[in-house]
């Protein structure tokens, strides 16, 4: 006894205090390691897909190599349709024109139902056939590598190319049908809806303009007609109208964005 006087209060015995402590520590301290672990976890997480994304934005060769790639051409022989997972597109063969056509187009990483894509040309240059030299073979290559092309889909300054382009073959199928159409109404609904759902280049557009008798029709199809899609020049507009009045109007057209 520290005191002598029978009311004196005892002191607490410090051992006591503190192994009576402990288990509230202990669970605290278990708690909160529970919590930061679900914490940290979730942050990596993030961070992770964050790194992802970002690397994929950069076109890093890592992650977009694990994409698959669908690839098709137009004038090479063999046509190419095919996947690609490699981190590297080379190819050399024979085309059956003197230039070819290459569309890579991936699905979003994160969103499925977008798609990116990059129309690639290559030149065609005449080779003497191995062979027999009196043949001359077209023949292409390219190489090109997935985050460079990546890069260039994934850029929202660059419009992407239509594909594939409309043969010489299906025009000749469209055209039959415009001439098979009588009313100009039904015309101009054939050929806008021609214009939305195929790639045609600006030759083949300016056909079926000039399929439709009426000039006040053209101007009205010109109209709807994307800008972005074809540089139209004053030549352009000469050809395709011949009424002077017209013609002013449709050039007025070159002057709006």
């Amino acid at each position: 006894m520290d005191c002598l006087f029978t009311h004196c209060i005892a002191k607490k015995d410090p051992l006591n205090t503190s192994s009576a402590s402990i288990p509230l520590i202990l669970a605290i301290a278990l708690l909160c390691s529970g919590s930061c672990a679900v914490l940290f976890a979730q942050t990596a997480e993030s961070n992770s897909e964050a790194n992802i994304i970002g690397e994929l934005a950069l076109g890093d060769s890592t992650h977009s190599a694990q994409l698959e790639v669908h690839v098709q051409s137009v004038r090479t022989r063999p046509e190419v349709d095919s996947l690609w997972t490699d981190s590297i597109w080379q190819w050399r063969g024979t085309c059956s024109a003197p230039t070819a056509l290459f569309h890579f187009q991936w699905y979003d990483p994160i969103d499925s139902f977008l798609t990116h894509s990059v129309v690639k040309e290559v030149q065609c240059i005449a080779e003497a056939n191995e062979i027999n030299n009196t043949e001359i073979t077209l023949v292409g290559e390219m190489t090109a590598s997935v985050s460079g092309l990546y890069e260039q889909a994934t850029d929202s300054a660059a419009r992407p190319k239509c594909f594939p382009p409309t043969s010489v073959q299906q025009m000749l199928t469209i055209q039959q049908k415009m001439d098979e159409t009588i009313f100009e109404s039904e015309k101009m609904q054939w050929a806008l809806q021609t214009i939305n759902a195929k790639c045609l280049n600006k030759m083949q557009v300016k056909q079926l303009l000039l399929s439709i008798p009426s000039e006040d029709r053209r101007l009205d199809l010109l109209k709807k007609i994307p800008k972005a899609d074809h540089v139209w020049t004053t030549a352009d507009m000469k050809e395709i109208f011949q009424l002077q009045f017209i013609e002013q109007k449709a050039l007025r057209l070159l002057d709006k964005p």
